[in-house]
């Protein structure tokens, strides 16, 4: 098993924008979990916590699915850089909203469109899996498949290593440590994976086509597939603000 998935890394670029890819998605498992730490400190309510961390969330899942139609349409090097400097702004001006004491609606709503900026870094790196791999293979060598089952495993260690991170820097250094962290690991992970142009998908411009086009969400298929993650997401979040207020 481990033999197989040296192969896939010594493809030409592979491993470079895998471990950068990995570096700039470990935000993704340390961001909501830091605001929630943060707004709670901060204000004293969890719930308000829960709150705030599910707005940059939803948010997020929202905005990728517009900036992954722009990733495909205008290259990752024109897209990622932007949205990676519009999160970090506005992760940092919500940092400043709270310790000043705004108004929460106004960081409530300072933390929904940081949330919608964030970059789809997952999926921008399996794009490039699949170029590289069709470049020196074919689109449905059984090389695809290793490289998909070896980035799960590198977003399970995200989703291992990225709280224990959070939880430590909020209670052990200051409450908005871990957004801060996140904002500068998410900034250089980026910002390395752009620059490696070589194994950068080609972007795919609208053309008009006389095909018909079925929307993806039409989908039976699709839609089960979006309400069995919005329900196993919804366990997983609530399991996270109820630990925190437990434990804490």
């Amino acid at each position: 098993m481990l033999s197989t998935y040296r192969e896939v890394l010594r493809l030409p670029g592979a491993l470079a924008f895998s471990s950068s890819g990995l570096l700039a998605r470990l935000p993704m498992a340390m961001v909501g979990l830091g605001i929630l730490f943060f707004t709670s400190g901060v204000t004293g309510s969890y719930g308000l916590g829960g709150l705030m961390s599910a707005a940059f969330s939803l948010s997020a899942a929202a905005g990728m699915i517009i900036s992954s139609r722009l990733v495909d349409r205008l290259g990752q090097h024109k897209v990622l850089g932007w949205l990676i400097a519009a999160e970090s702004l506005g992760l940092g001006l919500f940092v400043i909203s709270m310790e000043l004491s705004w108004p929460m609606g106004i960081s409530a709503v300072i933390v929904v469109g940081a949330g919608a900026c964030s970059p789809a870094i997952g999926p921008a790196v399996r794009a490039r899996w699949t170029f590289v791999i069709a470049r020196v293979d074919s689109a449905s060598s059984p090389k695809l498949r290793t490289a998909f089952a070896l980035e799960s495993i590198f977003e399970e260690l995200i989703f291992t290593i990225g709280p224990l991170i959070t939880a430590w820097l909020a209670i052990s250094l200051a409450l908005p440590a871990p957004i801060l962290l996140a904002i500068v690991i998410g900034v250089a992970g980026t910002l390395v994976l752009i620059r490696q142009r070589s194994t950068e998908p080609t972007p795919a411009p609208l053309h008009q086509s006389k095909v018909p086009h079925v929307a993806a969400f039409r989908h039976s298929g699709v839609l089960l597939t979006i309400m069995s993650a919005i329900a196993t997401g919804a366990i997983f979040g609530s399991y996270e603000v109820s630990i925190v207020a437990f434990a804490t």
